[in-house]
């Protein structure tokens, strides 16, 4: 026996993680499917516990960072990726403050990360958040507008916790219309509103307020990294929130731009310097193509689709045994830190 592991997700697990369960069995892992909020699952009872699918956790993310809490409640060192880099993929605005500073946010040949302000009710120094009460989106603007970097740009409208673009807009300022979905349009009386909405919402961490990048409306590319290294990616169709998984098309790693390959690297080399080695077992990072360079949209570490359904059987065969060695290699990571 290769050691025990869990797999938290959904009450149903996911396709991909199915694949990896599958490969890992076939290793002589003791693999079981959790859901996160079952009452009955036992962290100390298995040697790693895999975050992998827990889509739902926007519903609660103060009892999903608690989950977490329990996991190592022991003292013993056992979630993958490691608990520091899902806390802080599941607030979004700490890793995208200290990405911002680390490769800026103008657009440049070598990469940038997208213009992000965060807000919430009273403001949150741990969180990286600017205070909202007594304000509205408008006045915000109007600030922002002060930097020659957002005057007058199309703006994005989301939850600090979010997945699958839920409450997330657009609030277009520049006249052009962006080729999106009308619902998904909002003017600036509107955006208000929804500001509003978001950082009152009971249990929730506030508003992010980004400039919007009209490269997605050319498509998104989702890099996948296993164990530090580049594994797989693909090509989301243009369009603002693109949710249908049925039109996303797998990339040779030759149609990858050379340059975008190269900041999403170094986004993971630094990943390793700020959690440390080994801690980001797997993680997706999505990119479009800036005026100048690749533009970071999202770092998934909490719970990344690796999109393994828009990969024929054959190439699924040559990505999943690398998954399952990635994870091994964690796993004996983890054995070696607990002096197991």
């Amino acid at each position: 026996m290769s050691g025990s592991l869990a797999i938290a997700g959904r009450e149903f697990p996911w396709f991909d993680d199915r694949l990896l369960a599958d490969e890992l069995t076939s290793r002589s892992v003791e693999v079981d499917f959790v859901d996160w909020r079952s009452p009955d699952f036992e962290p100390a009872d298995y040697d790693a516990v895999y975050v992998s699918s827990t889509w739902n956790l926007r519903q609660d993310p103060d009892g999903f960072l608690d989950w977490l809490a329990r996991c190592e409640a022991d003292g013993r060192q056992r979630l993958i990726n490691d608990a520091p880099v899902l806390r802080e993929g599941v607030i979004k605005s700490i890793y995208l403050t200290a990405m911002a500073e680390r490769f800026g946010e103008d657009d440049k040949p070598e990469g940038s990360i997208t213009p992000s302000r965060f807000y919430s009710l009273m403001g949150e120094a741990e969180h990286n958040t600017r205070p909202a009460a007594g304000t509205s989106l408008s006045d915000i603007t109007a600030g922002l507008d002060e930097s020659p970097e957002w005057q007058g740009r199309d703006l994005v409208l989301k939850p600090i916790v979010s997945a699958d673009g839920h409450d997330t807009y657009i609030v277009v300022r520049s006249g052009a219309l962006p080729a999106v979905r009308p619902e998904h349009v909002l003017d600036l009386t509107g955006a208000d509103e929804a500001f509003e909405g978001i950082v009152q919402a009971p249990g929730g961490y506030g508003a992010i307020v980004q400039c919007y990048q009209r490269g997605i409306e050319a498509g998104e590319y989702s890099l996948v990294f296993l164990g530090g290294a580049f594994s797989h990616g693909i090509l989301k169709p243009p369009g603002f929130r693109s949710s249908d998984t049925s039109q996303r098309r797998a990339l040779d790693p030759a149609e990858i731009p050379p340059a975008m390959l190269g900041f999403a690297q170094a986004i993971i080399d630094w990943a390793a310097t700020r959690y440390g080695e080994g801690a980001v077992t797997r993680a997706r990072i999505d990119l479009i193509k800036g005026e100048h360079g690749p533009v970071l949209c999202e770092f998934e570490c909490v719970e990344p689709n690796t999109n393994l359904r828009s990969f024929d059987e054959a190439a699924r065969a040559s990505i999943v045994p690398g998954y399952a060695d990635a994870i091994l290699a964690r796993m004996a990571q983890l054995r070696h830190h607990s002096g197991g």
